[in-house]
């Protein structure tokens, strides 16, 4: 039986170098564009999980723990990130062995459920099934125009300022503006510098008559522009897409929300389409710790005779609304 260990911050930079490889992307695409992740400072040694060869490092997966706010109910919850396996150590069952660890020190540890994102059929087997409900509202120049929208520049802040700590004034008014939204997942002070310290990354924001609101965009190398996070006044925030879509021709904004939640209606005005979708790929590990843990022991019964997909659908819903909604907004996805 292969022996599951966890990594240690010696082994940074073969690490990162096997995850580049796994996932064929260049040298050091892991630490730069996922800083809060996987900058040496920023790894969570004890819960980055391997399993080696005689070559090295094989197998990864890691875990993080989100503390996430729904809707005034807090729940722990396992995301599951990083599933690498080297080429030359595919078809062993390494992947399996590590998630089955995974589940079970996250249920040890106190997070009774979990999220992943990728794909069904290979995650289904570890009771993965697509769950929590999140709607997008399309949002592009013309809808703004015709909402009478006025466009508005604001001032933008690149990912190298933020990691340099030039942005700290905006990183305070983020966090305030985000711990006002009802689905939110609760970052450690740590965090917020890297994760928008994205390289990938700017945040636009502006506060017009003290209503503050911010932007933060994926500007590709080839012009594009994704919407990545809106928080704060949504009016200003709007006003901010039109500036952009003036600059960027053929931009369109996806502004996501869990399914539940009435966006502004600034927001309904300005789309020109709806689609909604699953969350993730979640995992019921506990069910009596997470209904605990949401005030909802009193529907421990209904899930009698259920099996783990269904379990899963009746807790946090998937085309029909659950008992609860699990939304991880975008920018927190690992």
């Amino acid at each position: 039986m292969p022996t599951i260990r966890c990594a240690r911050p010696d082994e940074y930079e073969p690490l990162m170098r096997f995850l580049d490889a796994a996932y064929d992307d260049p040298p050091g695409w892991f630490a730069t564009f996922c800083p809060n992740d996987w900058l040496r400072e920023t790894t969570d040694w004890e819960h980055c999980y391997v399993i080696d060869d005689d070559e090295g490092i094989a197998s990864l997966v890691r875990v993080w723990r989100l503390e996430m706010a729904l809707d005034g109910r807090a729940l722990a919850v396992g995301g599951i990130g990083s599933v690498a396996t080297d080429p030359r150590a595919r078809g062993r069952g390494y992947m399996t062995l590590l998630m089955q660890h995974a589940c079970e020190r996250m249920r040890a540890e106190g997070m009774p459920v979990s999220i992943l994102w990728g794909n069904a059929h290979r995650y289904r087997p570890f009771g993965y099934w697509a769950a929590g409900r999140s709607a997008w509202l399309q949002v592009a120049e013309r809808g703004l125009c015709r909402a009478g929208v006025e466009p508005l520049e604001g001032a933008a802040v690149p990912s190298s300022a933020m990691l340099a700590g030039g942005g700290d004034a905006v990183l305070a008014r983020l966090a305030q503006a985000n711990g006002a939204t009802p689905y939110r997942r609760a970052r450690r002070p740590s965090e917020w510098r890297t994760l928008y310290g994205r390289k990938d990354l700017e945040t636009l924001w502006a506060d017009p008559d003290g209503c503050f609101g911010a932007l933060t965009l994926h500007r590709h190398e080839d012009g594009r522009v994704d919407l990545a996070e809106a928080v704060g006044d949504m009016t200003t925030c709007l006003r901010l897409a039109a500036g952009v879509a003036r600059e960027v021709k053929g931009a369109r904004f996806s502004f996501g929300f869990p399914a539940d939640v009435d966006p502004p209606a600034a927001l309904w005005e300005a789309s020109d389409g709806l689609h909604t979708g699953a969350a993730g790929m979640v995992a019921v590990l506990d069910l009596d710790a997470a209904l605990a843990a949401l005030g909802l022991q009193q529907h421990r019964r209904s899930f009698e005779g259920l099996g783990p997909g269904e379990t899963v659908r009746h807790l946090f819903g998937a085309v029909r609304p659950g008992l609860a909604n699990l939304w991880v907004p975008a920018i927190d996805h690992i």
